[in-house]
This record gives structure tokens, sequence and C-alpha cells, in this order.
């Protein structure tokens, strides 16, 4: 009877240790290099456009005017461009003529979070050739900020300075 429980016990202890030791099938990650494909460039390079072939300034900047203050638009390659630096459209070529075009709004601007009051800061992307809007951002500073939230969560506890 001693050498079956012995027994059984070290069937036990085997089994619970080889349950522990058991490898997990190798997973696949979807963002390993090799498995990526290249983007789908949907705006080549336009640089050997003349301006005459782009969207003038204007196009971009005359609806702004009536409400907007320091209006300015700016032409250049995407590659190049000092706004949105950080996010990057992976089907817009670095070649591609872009316009950023900035603005103050006096008396503010709705965005998703809330509303700026006043002095609202707005960042446009444009492409120069389509006048197709390909990012923009709505700033304010913090004082000038009302803040709206569906679930009334309020952003106090955050340094905004």
């Amino acid at each position: 009877m001693k050498i079956f429980l012995l027994t059984l016990s070290i069937c036990f202890f085997v089994l619970l240790g080889n349950s522990g030791a058991t490898a997990l099938p190798a997973q696949v990650n979807p963002n390993a290099p090799e498995e990526l494909k290249p983007p789908i460039i949907r705006y080549p390079g336009n640089a050997s456009k003349t301006i005459n072939e782009l969207k003038g300034a204007e196009f971009f900047t005359r609806k702004l005017k009536p409400t907007a203050r320091n209006v300015k638009a700016v032409l250049t390659p995407y590659g190049k461009r000092s706004l949105f630096k950080e996010d990057t459209i992976n089907s817009v070529d670095p070649n591609r003529q872009v316009y950023e075009v900035t603005a103050t709004f006096a008396d503010g601007l709705p965005t998703e979070g809330g509303r700026c009051k006043q002095d609202a800061e707005v960042n446009h992307l444009f492409d120069a050739e389509t006048g197709k809007l390909l990012s923009y951002e709505v700033s304010c500073k913090f004082e000038n900020f009302e803040y709206s939230h569906p679930f009334n969560i309020s952003p106090n506890g955050v340094n905004h300075n």
C-alpha cells in the first residue's frame, strides 16, 4: 500500500511539474516587419507641378478670413512640413506638395472634448493639388478651454502648465 501511495504521489508531482513547463504554441506577430506590406500611395509626389497646376493659397484662406485673424498659408513638400511632424500619413508621398494653413479664431471654436472659448489656434494640412484636407488640430490655452465630456469627467488633477 505504501508503495502504491508513493508511486501515485510521484506520478502526481511529475504531471504537475510538466504541466507548468508545457510550451505555448508560437504566436504570429502581425506587426513583424517581414509581414508588413508597403503602404498604398494615394497621393504620389507632384514636386514637378508648377504653381499654376496647384490650388493657390487663396483657395484655402478665403473661407477662413471673414472670422479668423493671422491667416497664413505656406506651400511645402509633405516630407518637409513643420506642422504634424509626429503624425505621418503613409499614403502621402514625401514629395507631395501641401499647404500648411494656420489661423486664430478670437471668438473660439468647438472641439471634440469641449470648446476653446477664445483665441483658438487652428492648424490645417491640405493637399495642394486636390484641395483635400489631410489633417487639422484645434488648440488653445487651458484657461480658455471649456471642458465637456459625456461622462462628466473633469481633468482637474492634470497639470497643464
